[in-house]
């Protein structure tokens, strides 16, 4: 697991210390970090042991009232067990047998097949993709199906790693908080009052589903934004830089 970790810290030129409370830069190019907030921000126990995004996770249960949750590209399932342990009714999926699901415990219950295929009885009151749109081909598609599958006014948390320049298997789209935003809105949330955190390798948005019932002629091409964006946050313009580091996260 180790090797993992410090596979992914070396493409920001960092690397795993002791939890350490005074940390000092080892070199120019190298700089020490807290292994904890990389992974999940500043954020409180359990949630500081996920693998990834535990201060989005602590916000979702701590600020959002829901009881039936999907958890997409669940892996390992360490997310669904905060969320069950948190009283929430849990469904998990998961596509193959990645490095992460083969480590899941032999009572982690998954769906095992692919969520672009997959219809579910009922639509969740929450969604959680946690480090699961990079590795999508079809990013559109994708984000229109779990908008298909969330309930209206329900809660969609999607976290992504931060643009980096090194290409890994599997990590088929980059992404800042700006782009995530963009493509939310194409595929038919109102982001109007997302909330947005970008936090050592997680850039995280929570929104409350609101859908766009119609858009404006669009031509994907300069001038597009300039027409959606009562779809966008406030004070947003074209264009606008996306390297967004916290929006409404309260």
């Amino acid at each position: 697991m180790k090797k993992i970790i410090n596979k992914i810290l070396s493409c920001f030129k960092l690397k795993i210390i002791r939890i350490n409370n005074n940390l000092n830069p080892l070199n120019n190019s190298t700089v020490s970090i807290n292994q904890r907030f990389f992974f999940n921000g500043n954020v409180n126990e359990p949630y500081s042991e996920l693998p990834f995004a535990g201060e989005t996770m602590e916000k979702l249960i701590t600020n959002f009232v829901f009881d039936t949750v999907l958890d997409i590209g669940s892996g390992e399932g360490k997310h669904s067990d905060a969320l069950k342990k948190s009283g929430k009714k849990v469904t998990s999926i998961d596509y193959g047998r990645s490095i992460y699901f083969e480590k899941r415990e032999e009572n982690h219950y998954c769906i095992f097949g692919d969520y672009y295929e997959y219809e579910f009885d009922a639509k969740f009151d929450a969604i959680w993709a946690s480090h699961v749109l990079e590795h999508q081909p079809n990013p559109n598609i994708f984000l229109k199906k779990i908008h298909s599958d969330l309930k209206e006014g329900g809660i969609l948390a999607i976290t992504v790693p931060p643009l980096k320049h090194e290409i890994v298997g599997g990590h088929v789209t980059l992404w800042n908080a700006g782009l995530l935003i963009y493509q939310l809105i194409l595929a038919g949330f109102n982001c109007k009052n997302i909330s947005v955190k970008s936090y050592g390798y997680n850039i995280s948005i929570i929104l409350k589903k609101e859908s766009i019932l119609s858009y404006p002629e669009l031509h994907f091409d300069a001038g597009d934004i300039k027409k959606m964006l009562h779809f966008f946050p406030d004070n947003f313009t074209e264009p606008f830089n996306g390297d967004i580091k916290e929006l409404n996260w309260i």
